[in-house]
């Protein structure tokens, strides 16, 4: 009774990949770093709520609102490269 051994999804994988390992193990730090970088919009739009909640009555209290806004975007422009 001989049992097969199933081969795992990666050395699938890299087999595929060929010659170009370098660029399936690039595509994964690439995808971290978007990743990181998508999360990191929702951070500054929740510091940016935040700092408005806490200021409620005297908005003038809220001063970082468009440095965290342009962070935002600097962050979702990233995920987007």
């Amino acid at each position: 009774m001989d049992k097969d051994k199933k081969e795992s999804a990666l050395s699938v994988l890299m087999k595929y990949a060929g010659g170009h390992k370098y660029c399936t193990y690039l595509s994964w730090i690439f995808s971290g770093l978007s990743s990181v970088a998508s999360l990191m919009t929702f951070v500054f739009l929740f510091r940016i709520i935040r700092e408005v909640i806490e200021a409620a009555p005297d908005f003038g209290n809220a001063v970082h609102v468009a440095e965290n806004g342009w962070f935002a975007v600097l962050a979702a422009v990233i995920s987007m490269l």
